[in-house]
């Protein structure tokens, strides 16, 4: 199973996720892990992503691209934490 909810209301996903956001926002994982938080699965506010490539910047976008991540996300809304990266969607 791809999906598990855990105890404190976040969603894990372990094999594949695929989010568009507003703009040009995307987040697509295969093969990896990421964490939804919000109010239920269908309105996450920010997901943790860890073993993410170091990202490119440029244009205002933060851009991680290879076999396993596209994340092409706007790079105010995203940042560092001391084992991944959070981006906010809300």
């Amino acid at each position: 199973i791809n999906l598990h909810a855990l105890e404190s209301g976040c969603v894990l996903h372990t094999r594949f996720l695929k989010v568009h956001g507003e703009g040009l926002s995307v987040l697509t994982m295969t093969g990896g892990m990421a964490l939804a938080h919000g109010n239920g699965p269908l309105n996450v506010t920010r997901f943790e992503v860890h073993g993410v490539p170091e990202p490119t910047t440029g244009g205002g976008q933060w851009l991680v691209q290879d076999d396993r991540w596209d994340i092409r996300l706007p790079a105010d809304r995203v940042w560092g934490t001391p084992g991944g990266w959070v981006a906010a969607l809300d």
